[in-house]
């Protein structure tokens, strides 16, 4: 068995993506993840497969995809933006008035949205902060 490199991988992975003309269908993501926010990672050893998970095929190889689930703050951040365009304008508003219901859902649904849109970007700024790590100069 050869090893696989990495660029390979990447490669197969956007072939699957992309299959150009082929009788296989897009791999598809969720809408957060398919502009790449995901890591791969290629491990060398044969992966062990306990008893208790029959279900589970043998395999020579093994891989991990890991998502960047902070990468859904964009959608949060665009689906936010269009509301913001539409209530500034009061389209819609009017519709759901006549139904019973109140002006303040709005309010509360935009206050909503928005602290899930601050979270992810509190997880961001840790995040930055972990990956450029202390300064290293004692090492």
């Amino acid at each position: 068995d050869q090893p696989i490199h990495y660029n390979e991988a990447i490669a197969a992975l956007h072939n699957l993506c992309t299959p150009g003309k082929t009788h296989r269908s897009t791999l598809k993501f969720c809408p957060w993840l398919e502009k790449g926010g995901f890591k791969v990672g290629i491990v060398g050893v044969k992966p062990l497969v306990p008893d208790a998970f029959k279900a589970m095929a043998n395999s020579d190889r093994q891989g991990v995809l890991l998502g960047n689930t902070t990468a859904v703050r964009q959608l949060f951040v665009r689906q936010y933006t269009k509301f913001l365009k539409l209530f500034f304008h009061k389209a819609y508003v009017w519709k759901f008035l006549e139904c019973n219901g109140e002006m303040d859902m709005f309010y509360e649904a935009k206050d909503g949205v928005r602290e899930i849109i601050d979270s992810y970007e509190s997880l961001l700024e840790k995040c930055a902060e972990v990956e450029s790590g202390p300064d290293r100069s004692d090492t």
